[in-house]
């Protein structure tokens, strides 16, 4: 689920963006406001996907630890589950406003919409 659902969600979007392109036959423009909601939004689910492996490794270890205290029936509690799958979201969505308010986010050569100069990065 920490990886199954930014990967959803960052593909979902792409993929409606760039059909939508295609159909209206331009490019994206450097001015254009859906370019700039797009680059938020894909920032946000690239921190969101990142975070992915650290989610698994983190309940994995929990899981090791109390298999190892001799627990063998532990499962994670759904308020825990739903705070660690939420919290890369917001994390990424987060820093997707600080790295907007800062400029860098936007067309690039109007090709996508992502960042808008790499030599930033």
């Amino acid at each position: 689920m920490a990886n199954l659902i930014p990967d959803f969600v960052y593909s979902t979007i792409y993929f409606l963006f760039h059909f939508s392109n295609l159909l209206h036959g331009s490019e994206t423009q450097g001015s254009w406001r859906p370019c700039d909601a797009m680059a938020f939004l894909t920032y946000g689910i690239v921190i969101a996907t990142f975070c992915g492996p650290v989610i698994v490794s983190a309940v994995t270890y929990f899981r090791l630890k109390k298999l190892g205290d001799g627990y063998v029936s532990w499962t994670i509690s759904t308020p825990v589950l739903a705070l660690l799958l939420l919290l890369p979201w917001v994390l990424g969505l987060v820093l997707a406003l600080v790295v907007q308010q800062d400029g860098y986010l936007g067309s690039y050569r109007g090709l996508y919409c992502y960042a808008n100069n790499w030599s930033h990065f």
